[in-house]
């Protein structure tokens, strides 16, 4: 009984000094994007069942940002970040693929300029998927930074 009982204050006294998960500090720098992208975003809105995503992170001490594009349901002709509100069409910014890409594409822009770091972060920066269908873009994604 004594054992039992000893067991026990051992085991609460591991149990009460059990470190306190600490939340993991995010860098002031980083700027996380997850954006979907749908033939419904596209202007004018495509009827098209592909579908995507876009993840990246803008550093903005190397301003440089890292991305990973997905698609399925399509087959892509070429990829570009555009500059243009969710209701409008614009003009490419920098080209991600200009030809026929497999999906997932992982890859980096190379350093934005001034104008460039100003767009993206504001949320005037889309990503547009083409293929032969819809040579103006199949699917597309605004990028807008994502709530913490």
């Amino acid at each position: 009984m004594k054992q039992n009982a000893a067991f026990l204050l051992l085991l609460l006294a591991f149990w009460g000094c059990k470190k306190d998960e600490q939340p993991v500090p995010t860098d002031p720098n980083l700027v996380q994007f997850d954006v979907q992208l749908l033939g419904k975003n596209e202007v004018p809105e495509t009827i098209s069942l592909a579908s995507g995503t876009f993840k990246g992170t803008y550093n903005k001490t190397t301003k440089i940002l890292n991305y990973t594009l997905t698609y399925k349901d399509m087959t892509a002709s070429a990829a570009h970040f555009h500059k243009g509100a969710v209701t409008s069409t614009g003009a490419i910014v920098i080209n991600i693929a200009t030809v026929a890409f497999a999906s997932p594409l992982s890859s980096q822009t190379a350093v934005l300029n001034t104008q460039q770091e100003t767009d993206l972060l504001a949320g005037a920066w889309y990503v547009n998927v083409h293929s032969a269908i819809y040579q103006t873009g199949e699917i597309r994604g605004q990028l807008v930074k994502k709530s913490e």
